[in-house]
């Protein structure tokens, strides 16, 4: 691993232990025993430390739809859901990102990451995934375009707040189970569209798990 590899591994590390807005770059630096103009060579600021997270996490979430999408003939709510764990998987792994969303976002132009791209990138992801799901009859064939904006509309909401809100509910903490808890929110709202065929997948994701 490379200097700029192990200075990205550190600050993560850091970060989701201790908070990103508790963690300078001198912290970084002294916990790898190297010097703060050697961290900075690589990262000037704080803010490019935070561009490069969220740009790696970007990559490896579209890694994970990538993969999806390049495996048609078996897209079905079964494999959505496997997706979804996939994504809470690394979401967590980044998960200071997650816990500071809002004050990242707010300092968004001095980061200068392109949040908003990516997040229409997602939105536009997740209409084609439900739209293949009423192609392959996953989702009952009346389903509205209305009907899967809000789908999208809540998915947005849960995947980027869920880790907040499970450091709140669950004492003491279980990757797994919070991951659980809530791809059942989740399935809840994919099964008001599903059909037979669809919810039987659904079912089946969670015999999986168990």
């Amino acid at each position: 691993m490379n200097t700029r590899d192990r200075i990205i591994a550190k600050a993560i590390e850091l970060f989701n232990t201790h908070g990103i807005h508790q963690i300078g770059v001198r912290d970084i630096a002294r916990e790898m025993g190297i010097s703060p103009g050697n961290l900075s060579y690589h990262f000037p600021k704080k803010e490019d430390l935070i561009n490069e997270i969220l740009t790696r996490l970007s990559i490896e979430n579209d890694q994970c739809y990538q993969e999806f999408f390049s495996n048609e003939a078996s897209q079905s709510l079964l494999t959505y859901l496997t997706l979804m764990r996939k994504i809470y998987q690394n979401q967590y792994a980044y998960r200071c990102i997650y816990l500071s969303m809002v004050e990242i976002n707010q300092n968004m132009p001095a980061i200068g990451f392109n949040y908003p791209a990516v997040a229409q990138r997602r939105r536009a992801s997740l209409e084609r995934i439900f739209g293949m799901m009423v192609k392959a009859g996953e989702f009952r064939e009346d389903t509205s375009k209305e009907a899967i904006e809000a789908l999208v509309s809540f998915l947005a909401i849960i995947n980027r707040f869920w880790i907040s809100e499970a450091m709140m509910r669950f004492h003491p903490f279980h990757l797994d189970e919070a991951i659980l808890h809530y791809l059942k929110l989740v399935s809840y709202q994919l099964s008001i569209l599903a059909t037979p065929k669809g919810r039987e997948g659904i079912g089946l994701f969670f015999e999986n798990m168990a």
